[in-house]
């Protein structure tokens, strides 16, 4: 409720309601009901009392207006849909394909009779006529062999739970036949969906249910050298496959398959037959003499902009692992410096040290900054992070044998960092380079800027299903890509390229050990044969 008085404004809430939660669409109206979706799902919210009154998968993602008493819904992959407005759910009158070549990324309007809507690349005009508009059939789906082979037992079985229940006793879920892959999930609901890195980011696609059962499957084909990560909606809530216990935390997507907002949750996962991860020769145990991990806090000076009172010092967590031997030794090492929160754990970075270090990696210094989220810290790490490691630790203060390494976002973070400050960093690990196109041109121009006559060694990387957003055109495989493609237009050499994998550290974590053998190899070479095994073309 908004009130005026004395020439102000003042705001008071009245509901509160998750009904709609985060969307690109802007909702609409139609007889006191509000219309809109929330995440992918078309949804009805009654505002006199915040209650959901349905949701809907029938209509794909993308926006809606009211006109007349109905709905003219308009998916981001071209489809129009017209239904009545009605609390009581949503049910189609019309629907037609209206774009095929260009996302749709507006809502569509509505004047003198006629809908007019837009993609990328087309304008449409569509006439209302009514009693003439019809549903467009879906046709008859083609079941994968699988789920055909056991419609037809359960078609001639008595119980059709037991004839479900003696298909699956001796199959691993998801169901992999060749390149074919039945995801499978079982239980009663009104609607279940999936969604996963072979689908892309804010999306998830309906799952189908085997008439007579509980049982619900998605058909899709896969490399046999895949992995993949993947979560279920039930009833439009996330759930693990239960078939199993493979998870792994996600630190890139939410549980709305959004991005993640500081909340890691858990996923599924699963691999082809023919994953490298599958034969990965390195899984050997630890070291007989591990390093060690210690802290120590950091009071970080802040700059405040001009004009601004002076900023008050944070303090910042440095966690240091010193390699086997360094308390019994004047040595000197190398260092790495890891820009992401969660690859200690996540990441299982200090499995992979204990294991790696001095079988394929050199012995070296690995420093995981832990910095507050504060104004005025531009500057800091290289300005008073590296010298307070130098003065604590036996470094090799030189910029050849310092790396900045970064995954998905942080990784554009260590490649900035690297390019900004040429003089005190020549080597650089990404795994996913996550960047936006203002990003892009920032990192170009670092870049330009750096003499290419330095010595840089370059390790880059992204998965073969890196993450996507379809329905947006935002490709982090292909800002990879290009930012492999724009280091090699300045002469340097990057080590590494696409590789059969996702996104995330239950992808990164997987080559950890590739990447520190690429930036600091025991031998001097740094591309051994576990890297080729992982490359889905050579470099």
């Amino acid at each position: 409720a908004v009130t005026a008085a004395d020439g102000e404004l003042a705001a008071e809430r009245l509901i509160m309601s998750r009904g709609m939660t985060r969307s690109y669409s802007p909702a609409t109206t139609s007889d006191g009901i509000v219309y809109g979706f929330t995440a992918r799902l078309l949804s009805a919210v009654d505002p006199a009392s915040g209650e959901l009154l349905w949701r809907t998968r029938d209509v794909g993602d993308g926006f809606v207006i009211a006109v007349d008493g109905h709905l003219v819904a308009l998916e981001k992959t071209g489809d129009l849909h017209l239904g009545a407005a009605s609390p009581e759910g949503w049910s189609s009158s019309a629907r037609m394909k209206l774009f095929d070549d260009h996302l749709a990324w507006t809502p569509p309007s509505y004047a003198g009779g006629a809908i007019y809507a837009r993609s990328l690349g087309e304008l449409a005009r569509i006439d209302v006529v009514r009693g003439r508009a019809r549903t467009a059939g879906a046709g008859e789906q083609k079941l994968p062999a699988a789920i055909a082979e056991l419609a037809e037992r359960v078609a001639g079985a008595e119980n059709a739970a037991a004839a479900v229940d003696d298909f699956l006793a001796d199959r691993a879920l998801p169901i992999v036949d060749g390149e074919d892959v039945v995801f499978v999930w079982r239980g009663e609901a009104r609607d279940v969906a999936i969604a996963g890195d072979m689908i892309g980011m804010r999306r998830e696609e309906p799952m189908t249910r085997l008439p007579g059962t509980d049982l619900w499957w998605w058909h899709t084909r896969l490399d046999r050298r895949a992995r993949m990560s993947y979560l279920f909606f039930v009833d439009y809530e996330p759930t693990l496959d239960s078939s199993h216990e493979r998870t792994v935390v996600s630190t890139v997507l939410g549980s709305d398959m959004n991005w993640n907002r500081g909340e890691p949750f858990e996923m599924s996962w699963f691999a082809m037959p023919e994953w490298p991860g599958a034969t990965a020769a390195s899984m050997a145990g630890a070291a007989e003499t591990p390093g060690r991990l210690e802290t120590f806090e950091l009071a970080i000076q802040r700059t405040a902009p001009e004009g601004e009172e002076p900023l008050e010092p944070v303090a910042a967590q440095i966690h240091v692992w010193l390699p086997p031997g360094y308390d019994q030794s004047d040595e000197r090492y190398p260092v790495a410096y890891v820009h992401h929160d969660a690859a200690r754990e996540q990441g299982r970075w200090l499995e992979t040290l204990e294991r790696e270090v001095g079988r394929s990696v050199a012995p070296l210094i690995v420093v995981f900054p832990e910095f507050p989220r504060a104004r005025g810290m531009r500057g800091t790490f290289s300005g008073q992070v590296v010298p307070a490691v130098d003065e604590r630790y036996r470094t090799i203060a030189e910029r050849e044998a310092r790396a900045n390494i970064g995954m998905g976002w942080p990784g554009y973070q260590a490649a900035m960092q690297t390019f900004g400050h040429p003089d005190s960093f020549g080597m650089l690990g990404v795994q996913s380079f996550f960047m936006l196109e203002a990003q892009m041109e920032r990192f170009q121009g670092a870049v330009a800027e750096t003499d290419n006559a330095l010595t840089m060694r370059i390790y880059l990387e992204w998965g073969r299903w890196d993450l996507i957003s379809p329905h947006e055109e935002m490709n982090f495989r292909e800002s990879s890509r290009a930012a492999w493609e724009l280091l090699e237009s300045k002469g340097w050499r990057p080590i590494g390229g696409e590789v059969w994998d996702s996104t995330d550290f239950a992808s990164w974590r997987n080559r950890t050990g590739v990447l520190l053998e690429a930036l600091f190899p025991v031998d001097g070479k740094g591309e051994g044969a576990a890297l080729e095994r992982w490359l889905t073309a050579a470099p």
